[in-house]
């Protein structure tokens, strides 16, 4: 009997002893697991949006060089693939246990109407340049949207930026002007894909996308302040009110014979490279927006800063490689210093001379996607 209080007192004694170690390990254990699996979840979030975000731009590429450039149809595409955030947004509110009512008023129709208006007007316009600019130079003037976005914070939002993120604009602003007296053939040949006159109006109307393009940053990020809207209902919105938008237009057109939508829809009929082209180009639309907005959950300014980079590079290459884009060293100078001035503003490259405390956490305006 002895022997056995004696055996039950050194399991006891035992497990007394052994509780907090075995908490303690499972809840590193469970500590790791979460974080391998958010680490991964980001890994393939950052994989999807380089190669979609690149993949995107180059099947526009692909589609101006089999002759089928559809400013409209792409735009359609792009709000299509915003509006599947819609029913996403609906699952997550539906699995979401009900909370207290949210302090902020929900937004109205028209907000979401007046955000999707600038959206489709800075996307139609850019796509409209593809006529005259390859792919990775309408990449590369998303360098001059941060450059409005900025101004326009400061002025809407009433946002300071810190002396690094003034030199990293200004670094844009210089790569983005060399980029451009390439893309005119005011510094050497030219890119090889249109005509300098060509070059030139695709140029302006880059440059408006970006103008535009910063005003919609400001708004929607001045929407999500006053009102309490999720980032996936605020896209999801712009895709279906910005796909209605672009299909009236659309067919408004083809009535007035401004563009042959007939046309269109019968080389997507016949030519099956076309077709091809168009569908991957519409998954890739898709892919793009939801993992845009893995990273931005799960990562910081940097790494997006850090994507777009690379995604401008490897666009780049491609297009050098397969000739729609003619090599330049003053197109390497300028595209090195946009690079550059993108990572002086989103810390990722720390100039010495530059203090980088008492800043606010909402001084980084985020880049597109």
């Amino acid at each position: 009997m002895q022997c056995d209080l004696e055996d039950e007192d050194c399991a006891l004694l035992d497990s007394k002893s052994t509780k907090p170690i075995q908490a303690a390990l499972e809840q590193v254990l469970s500590r790791a697991g979460r974080c391998l699996g958010s680490n991964a979840y980001l890994a393939l979030g950052c994989a999807a949006m380089l190669v979609a975000g690149s993949g995107n731009i180059e099947l526009k590429d692909w589609q101006v060089q089999l002759g089928f450039h559809q400013p409209f149809l792409w735009c359609i595409a792009t709000f299509v693939g915003q509006s599947c955030f819609l029913p996403m947004w609906w699952l997550k509110e539906r699995g979401e246990q009900a909370v207290s009512p949210p302090s902020k008023p929900p937004a109205p129709l028209h907000v979401y109407a007046i955000v999707t208006a600038f959206d489709l007007s800075a996307v139609l316009l850019i796509n409209i340049a593809y006529s005259g600019l390859p792919g990775s130079f309408c990449q590369m003037f998303k360098a001059f949207k941060i450059v409005c976005t900025s101004c326009f914070s400061c002025i809407v939002l009433e946002k300071r930026f810190t002396p690094y993120q003034h030199l990293g604009i200004s670094m844009n602003i210089l790569g983005v002007g060399i980029v451009a007296l390439v893309a005119c053939g005011a510094i050497e040949s030219g890119t090889g894909w249109a005509s300098p006159a060509e070059a030139s109006m695709s140029l302006f109307l880059a440059y408006l996308s970006c103008v535009i393009g910063g005003l919609h940053f400001v708004w929607e990020e001045k929407v999500m302040k006053e009102y309490a809207v999720d980032p996936e209902l605020l896209i999801g919105m712009e895709g279906v009110i910005g796909t209605c938008y672009a299909g009236i237009i659309f067919t408004f057109l083809s009535f007035t014979n401004v563009v042959d939508a007939q046309a269109a829809f019968a080389e997507l009929r016949e030519r099956k490279m076309v077709l091809f082209a168009f569908s991957l180009f519409l998954c890739t639309t898709a892919l793009l927006h939801y993992s845009a907005t893995v990273v931005t959950k799960h990562s910081s300014a940097v790494v997006r800063a850090l994507l777009d980079v690379s995604r401008s590079a490897l666009i780049w290459t491609v297009e050098v490689s397969f000739g729609w884009d003619n090599f330049s060293c003053f197109e390497l100078v300028g595209f090195v210093t946009i690079v550059s001035g993108t990572l002086v503003y989103a810390k990722t490259i720390k100039v010495p001379c530059l203090t980088y405390t008492g800043e606010t956490e909402g001084s980084v305006v985020r880049s597109s996607a």
